[in-house]
């Protein structure tokens, strides 16, 4: 198969076509044809965030950001022009910056009425739709005109001899016509049987007619708001309730909308007067921390995946530099402790609000605003340490495999998926070829297993190569470039450039290969064997951050911008627990002591290049090839 490829673009490469396409390009005609068709297929990077940026999501200076100025759930209003983000390959328009939305302020809510303000609305809506039964049933639930009040009328006035028109029965047969059943019935009577049945209609009002004494009407209520002395209601808003619930619970005749009436009455009644406690557990979320921090350090492990002392030096920074405070009822120390619980064991918002005793809008709102606190922070986490090129790593130069050869290295970069919720319509360019929607997540780490780069949120089919040139590219991501004379390892599936040292291609690489064959010989094999052993620290680093929040196994049904945060949150905690708790902490401890992690295979290799800066990364590798070369034979002369 690679033969066949290589063939290919030898080919492509020989050939007087090809060159002529290189040199004029895609027909712009063909190239708008082409958007036409793809353009909702294809990564547009439009939800990609990285903290270097220096701004946080949603477009807002790190200075001026406030918790709720981020990303938001998907049920919030967000610029959707500024959502429109286009592509370094989209026609007619160049690279362009991500302009997210610039809706900076907090979310407006609408002042609080009081409960008796919300029922008094409540009854003035029902009031209205039962006050005219002609409109909300004539016009708009029944609209033919066969059984109308119209029809009724006539048929009543056509009995002036038995009904007179200004009898009392005359007068409840008016009442009557209101309802549509009432007068359907009435008109498929034959006439000798309609005045039968308006009397019949009559004895069975006048057996109801106590339920409209008003003195029924106040017990009524008070039987209905009993021990709820909170309800601010006038004496006639009291009679007007009192009056819907006695006629449609009483009057069996009622249509479908007196029923809709009911229900919404019941409802209102169930959610704001009838009201029982639900999280009144004595123990409370705030008594359950104090509980955990205050026991063995293992509960704490337990609970949060940090020990007692990193979790009081990450509150004790989250309130002195990144703005996390306490509310009227909730302290700063219970939501940090609520977004630990959610990322560390992917608990959904139902089990939180039991733990915590708070409700669900509670538990999300303060979630996302822990999510924006450390989006703020990871601009201060995800990022080398000041002078951290300048030495070289103590896993290079403690390691005889690797020292001196890769003296100059200073980290691995590599992607990694993880499993994206995207709605149906928005799924195709998520969708890889695993079957499964990912968001595509380049990352550069150093030899502590720590995070220095994150670019989170690009679509799943996005190969890893682009997203690498998109970063080098673009100056308002800040990545963090190799001084000179210092490199990143990658794979081959990155490109061959300066700073950027990739194995031999046609040569095997991945620790399987030489764990299944012979030992690796030849300068080719051998520098490939100690590149991919050495870069492996990426993968151990995806292993423990991924093993470390079980959130990234499947994040639950948020929007993706807070996706692309969970996954910065989740980065920023990995970095933070492995610079104070160095080697203190379990899960780092066992991906440490961890034999070569296998790298993870690529479907093609980038093609190789001839600039200048290619030809420095050729002599760069070749120089280390014959470096453990020798050095091996040294060994084995010894």
């Amino acid at each position: 198969m690679h033969q066949r490829i290589g063939g290919r673009q030898q080919y492509m490469l020989e050939s007087p076509e090809f060159k002529v396409f290189k040199k004029r390009g895609i027909d712009p005609e063909l190239n708008d044809m082409l958007w036409v068709m793809f353009g909702d297929t294809v990564a547009t990077r439009k939800y990609a965030w990285t903290p270097s940026s220096g701004a946080v999501p949603g477009g807002a200076s790190a200075e001026n950001a406030t918790p709720s100025e981020c990303y938001r759930d998907s049920n919030e209003n967000v610029s959707q022009e500024a959502a429109q983000e286009i592509d370094v390959e989209s026609p007619e328009i160049g690279q362009k910056v991500m302009e997210v939305g610039q809706d900076n302020g907090k979310k407006k809510i609408p002042p609080k009425k009081t409960i008796g303000k919300r029922m008094t609305s409540q009854i003035d809506k029902l009031c209205d739709s039962m006050s005219s039964p002609r409109k909300a049933i004539s016009t708009i639930v029944f609209p033919p005109p066969r059984y109308g009040v119209e029809e009724a009328m006539g048929a009543l006035r056509a009995m002036e001899d038995e009904v007179p028109s200004m009898s009392y029965l005359y007068y409840f047969a008016l009442e009557l016509f209101h309802h549509q059943i009432k007068r359907e019935i009435f008109l498929n009577l034959r006439h000798g049987e309609r005045k039968w049945w308006l009397e019949k209609e009559y004895e069975k009002h006048q057996v109801n007619s106590r339920i409209y004494d008003m003195d029924v009407f106040y017990n009524l209520y008070d039987n209905l708001v009993r021990n709820e002395g909170q309800v601010e209601l006038n004496e006639e808003d009291q009679q007007r309730f009192a009056i819907i619930v006695a006629q449609v619970e009483q009057d069996n005749y009622y249509h479908e909308m007196e029923d809709n009436a009911l229900n919404c009455v019941q409802v209102h009644y169930d959610t704001y007067i009838s009201r029982q406690p639900c999280m009144n557990s004595e123990n409370t979320g705030e008594k359950w921390v104090r509980e955990i921090l205050q026991g063995h350090d293992d509960r704490c492990m337990i609970a949060f995946w940090m020990s007692k002392n990193i979790f009081g030096r990450l509150l004790h920074d989250l309130k002195t530099t990144y703005g996390l405070k306490d509310s009227r009822h909730v302290s700063a120390m219970e939501k940090k402790a609520k977004s630990l619980s959610i990322l560390a064991h992917g608990k959904t918002t139902r089990p939180t609000r039991e733990r915590y005793q708070r409700s669900g809008e509670t538990v999300s709102r303060h979630f996302g605003d822990m999510l924006n606190i450390y989006a703020r922070m990871a601009m201060d986490i995800i990022k080398p340490i000041e002078g951290q090129f300048d030495k070289v790593p103590d896993h290079i130069q403690n390691d005889s495999r690797y020292w001196p050869h890769f003296k100059d290295c200073i980290g691995a970069i590599d992607g990694t998926h993880i499993r994206a919720t995207i709605s149906p319509s928005e799924q195709i360019p998520y969708t890889g070829r695993k079957g499964i929607t990912t968001q595509n997540i380049m990352a550069a780490c150093d030899f502590n297993m720590c995070f220095i780069f994150a670019w989170p949120g690009w679509e799943g089919t996005t190969h890893d190569s682009r997203i690498f040139m998109q970063a080098l590219r673009r100056q308002d991501v800040n990545f963090p470039r190799p001084p000179a004379g210092k490199y990143y390892l990658v794979d081959s599936g990155y490109p061959q450039i300066n700073g950027f040292l990739g194995p031999y291609k046609g040569e095997r690489y991945h620790i399987s290969d030489f764990r299944r064959g012979r030992h690796p010989s030849g300068k080719e094999e051998i520098f490939n064997h100690a590149h991919s052993s050495l870069r492996s620290v990426i993968e151990r680093t995806f292993g423990v951050w991924k093993k470390k929040w079980k959130i990234l196994e499947n994040i639950p049904r948020y929007s993706f911008e807070k996706q692309v945060l969970i996954v910065i949150a989740t980065m920023v905690l990995h970095n933070y627990i492995r610079r104070n708790a160095g080697s203190n902490d379990g899960d780092f401890i066992e991906f440490e002591n961890m034999p070569d992690v296998p790298t993870s295979q690529r479907r093609f290799d980038q093609g190789e290049s001839n600039s200048q800066g290619d030809k420095k990364i050729k002599l760069l590798r070749e120089s280390i090839a014959i470096s453990l070369m020798n050095s091996r034979h040294r060994r084995s002369v010894e």
